[in-house]
């Protein structure tokens, strides 16, 4: 059985850099606790809008008009006269972006999402051009069924962050096209997508309350909303959901969580459970327009949400429930002397002037509330995780009221990118591992067009369309992968700058159709060469070229230890390297300086300790390279890339086996029990030949069988 493909990146140029941070749970404890996972995001609801609606919902009636009534008792064996919330407060989350201290919500949601602060206005793409695997996605790849909900626009930044990767928030095309490409079960909120004419035929569509009632309790399994007034529609189809007045036929909050509920328990029935994005967006539009009655009666009906959330998982006891803000917007501060009286006039329905909005309809960066549900023994390991108090209460998370009154105990303050390991621990979510499959950088293998979004393989040989999961044949095949191909562009122009990543087993046909495809530019290769496959392999990666000319290999030329290092830099994409790298490599050693071709690729593998050199002073750049060095190498290059090393193989039946150096020892056996390096028959014995120069065909053929084996 073939090794652990950890590597298969390696060859595709693509590399994790620090800007993306692998969220795994342990090795020795992956295991999920729980099967059904919540996150709720109150948009854009920080202590100001939480305190408002505590207070009006203590003071007993609802806010004149609104259809979402306040209950005291919704959650079994608890009575809660303020927000349900307030009971399962845990923690506060500091909301600032990669960017900014004051994040939006296609940061601050992505943040939750992925467990990596990226730049304000980006969709779970990281600063350098890469996607993010998301909790979702983690998740739906992991066998859950998946869902998202929104009372905004479900193709506007929090769904999005959850769903797709993107430069910024405003490609809402591309980005709903991701989201339908995804597969979610259900998918509520309001607008109307330009691409929902293309998803409809896989769902059913429902367009008011009474009809996702309908849709629901007759078992359908895909469920797509069309929540939306045409008259109010933007050029870009985005609307949110009706303000919930008695006047809308659109569903509440708790209508929404209530149906999908039933949908993931009666209708879908996955017995790995269930991820769902729920979110109250009708909170930040309050924020932004300065409208406390919008922004505290929202807050009212997300929090009926949640209370019928817990009760459900309260009954079914394999459900986490995590509860958080992507930021605060508005900065709402009710002065203590004049609250009574503003508290009236919300419930009223009327708008006080006495309010003060500190954030001037706009975002800040205070922090927000983090409220849990999760069965005990789960909720432990969930803030051990987090980095929060495990024996805290509500009463220790903060002081104070209202925005400028808020005070957070630092002692229950974490990143919004820390809840992410929270929800990974507990829900055994390995996000490494779909990170590397779901996310293979393929953009030097083929020709990305940024008008038409497609990427095209050997002169159209393979096709694939961005925002989608297929691909088409040039005989006209088509074939549905799990994942989507992204195209991650470095600004809003969508521009050549970009880089194009598709699923792990799109980058293997990928590579396929470019070796059926291979144009032989080596006029001293030939098919029937034993190292034919090799050389097309290895160059057909840009890995070799030609030598001395563009047309010959010269396969049985001597490889130098330059030539080797330099392809080892190839495999990781050819970095770039620092000046301080390049200095410590050209103060080390005698033979390699600034005006050497192989400058860059001896100071990368020098500063990531692959190489030593042949004395103190000295590389040996020129020196041919032998087989147990390039064993070293190989070794010392798996530890770098965290590769799962064979197991040693025997090599006592090898006649020259004594004559291995005590350095290369342990690398040749390794190697020998990969089948990387191979013997070879003569004077009645098997000889590996450690000290012998490797040709270039060798090496070619060393490389492949170490590539296939390890990485792809």
């Amino acid at each position: 059985m073939k090794n652990v493909r950890r590597l298969f990146a390696v060859l595709l140029a693509v590399v994790m850099l620090v800007t993306v941070i692998p969220m795994t749970a342990s090795a020795e404890d992956t295991s999920p606790k729980i099967k059904n996972i919540i996150v709720m995001i109150p948009d854009g609801a920080g202590f100001g809008q939480f305190d408002t609606a505590d207070t009006l919902k203590r003071t007993g009636d609802n806010v004149a008009g609104a259809r979402s009534t306040m209950t005291t008792d919704a959650i079994d064996g608890m009575t809660s006269e303020g927000l349900y919330l307030g009971n399962f407060l845990v923690g506060t989350s500091q909301t600032r972006s990669n960017s900014s201290e004051v994040t939006d919500s296609a940061a601050g949601g992505s943040a939750i999402a992925t467990g990596n602060r990226i730049n304000n206005g980006s969709i779970a793409q990281s600063p350098d051009m890469k996607p993010l695997v998301t909790v979702l996605e983690a998740s739906k790849h992991a066998g859950k069924a998946t869902g998202a909900i929104t009372t905004s626009c479900w193709f506007d930044a929090t769904p999005c962050d959850f769903t797709a990767h993107n430069v910024t928030r405003d490609n809402m095309t591309d980005l709903s096209m991701q989201m339908f490409s995804l597969g979610l079960d259900i998918l509520l909120g309001g607008g109307l997508s330009p691409n929902m004419a293309n998803a409809a035929p896989y769902y059913t569509v429902v367009k008011n309350a009474e009809e996702l009632e309908a849709a629901v309790s007759s078992g359908k399994t895909k469920i797509l909303s069309d929540f939306h007034h045409q008259e109010n529609l933007d050029s870009s189809g985005e609307q949110d959901m009706d303000y919930d007045t008695s006047a809308s036929d659109h569903p509440t909050l708790k209508q929404m969580m209530a149906a999908a509920l039933d949908f993931f328990g009666n209708n879908v029935k996955d017995e790995d459970g269930f991820f769902l994005l729920f979110e109250g967006g009708l909170t930040d539009n309050g924020g932004h327009s300065s409208n406390a009655v919008w922004a505290a009666s929202d807050y009212i009906a997300f929090d009926e949400a949640f209370a019928y959330a817990v009760n459900w998982a309260m009954k079914d006891g394999e459900t986490l429930i995590v509860v958080v803000p992507d930021h605060d917007t508005g900065g709402l501060e009710i002065p203590l002397e004049k609250e009574a009286e503003i508290i009236e006039a919300i419930r009223s329905g009327v708008d006080p002037d006495d309010i003060i909005w500190n954030g001037t309809g706009g975002h800040t960066g205070q922090n927000v509330p983090i409220c849990l549900y999760a069965p005990d023994g789960v909720r432990e390991e969930f803030l051990e995780a987090v980095g929060l108090p495990t024996d805290g209460t509500p009463a220790d998370v903060r002081s104070g009221k209202y925005y400028n009154g808020f005070v957070p105990n630092p002692d229950y303050e974490v990143r919004n990118c820390d809840i992410t390991k929270g929800i990974i621990k507990v829900g055994g979510l390995d996000m490494e591992k779909w990170q590397k499959e779901l996310f293979v950088e393929v953009t030097d293998l083929g020709k990305y067009n940024p008008i038409t979004r497609v990427f095209s393989v050997a002169s159209g040989a393979l096709k694939i369309s961005a925002n989608n999961n297929f691909y088409t044949l040039k005989d006209g095949t088509k074939t549905t992968f799990d994942g989507v191909a992204v195209f991650c562009a470095q600004d809003s122009e969508m521009q050549q700058v970009g880089k194009f990543y598709v699923p792990a087993s799109v980058a293997a046909k990928i590579r396929e159709v470019r070796l059926e495809n291979w144009v032989n530019p080596f006029k001293d290769v030939k098919e029937k060469n034993w190292y034919f496959d090799a050389v097309r392999f290895m160059n057909d990666r840009g890995l070799v070229n030609g030598k001395n000319s563009p047309d010959t290999f010269l396969p049985l030329d001597n490889m130098s230890r330059a030539e080797f290092v330099t392809i080892l830099w190839r495999m990781q994409g050819s970095p770039e390297i620092e000046e301080e790298a390049k200095n410590a490599a050209f103060a080390k050693f005698d033979d390699v300086n600034g005006s050497k071709w192989f400058a860059d690729s001896v100071a990368w593998a020098y500063s990531e300790n692959i190489v030593n050199g042949l004395s103190e002073t000295s590389f040996g750049a020129n020196r041919q390279i032998t087989r147990e060095q390039i064993t070293t190498l190989i070794d010392r290059f798996s530890d770098y890339m965290n590769v799962e090393k064979a197991e040693p193989g025997d090599m006592t039946g090898f006649a020259d086996a004594g004559k291995v150096s005590s350095y290369a020892k342990d690398a040749m056996a390794r190697a020998i029990g990969a089948g990387i390096i191979k013997g070879s028959a003569k004077d009645g014995g098997t000889y590996i030949s450690p000290k012998a120069n490797a040709t270039r065909a060798e090496v070619a053929t060393i490389l492949m069988r170490y590539t296939t084996e390890f990485i792809d």
